[in-house]
């Protein structure tokens, strides 16, 4: 996408972790595989 900059991987992070700036706005996402067909809804 055009408005993401900045985009880098974080291999030092104890997590698997990307940092970018979207429109501007700094971001550090978190990601995991998660091994479901469909993910079920929580409530909190």
């Amino acid at each position: 996408m055009e408005e993401v900059s900045e985009l880098q991987p974080l291999p030092d992070a104890h997590f698997p972790a990307m940092k970018f700036k979207l429109h501007g706005i700094s971001i550090n996402l978190l990601y995991a595989n998660v091994s479901l067909a469909v993910v079920p809804s929580v409530s909190f």
